[in-house]
């Protein structure tokens, strides 16, 4: 005679396994869709040292990683380099300010649509604002 097969109780143990799964990842996508994602194109404004202007920036978040590009009062496309985490967005890159190289920092709050916090040169020891918009 074959083996006596002895009966489960509630489910069998693979289909808990895939239920667990199926939970944990359900709540891993509800907490990334809670956060805001910096991708995309940004109308910056800042008012530093007594100076405002406006800057365009295209950047790309993955994970916490952020790259990207900032236009310059040059003209040109400055590479964009920062992190993301939860809500706290930080980003630099360098530019130039009447011939001397500068770096713009910039450290602030990342919500869904807009940005804000405060922008520092430490070449120049200035502090200042800024505020942005997604296009």
């Amino acid at each position: 005679m074959g083996a006596a097969s002895v009966p489960e109780r509630g489910f069998p143990v693979k289909a808990k396994l895939l239920t667990l799964a199926f939970v944990l990842s359900a709540a891993s996508i509800v907490a990334t869709a809670d956060q805001p994602s910096a991708s995309g194109r940004w109308q910056v404004h800042f008012a530093i040292a007594g100076i405002e202007a406006d800057r365009s920036c295209t950047l790309t978040q993955k994970d916490a990683e952020l790259t990207g590009t900032c236009s310059t009062a040059q003209g040109t496309l400055a590479n964009v380099s920062g992190k993301v985490e939860g809500s706290r967005i930080a980003f630099s890159y360098k530019s130039e300010y009447n011939g001397t190289p500068i770096t713009l920092q910039y450290d602030g709050k990342l919500e869904a649509g807009k940005m804000s916090g405060t922008l520092a040169v430490p070449e120049l020891s200035a502090q200042g604002e800024f505020t942005a918009q997604a296009k």
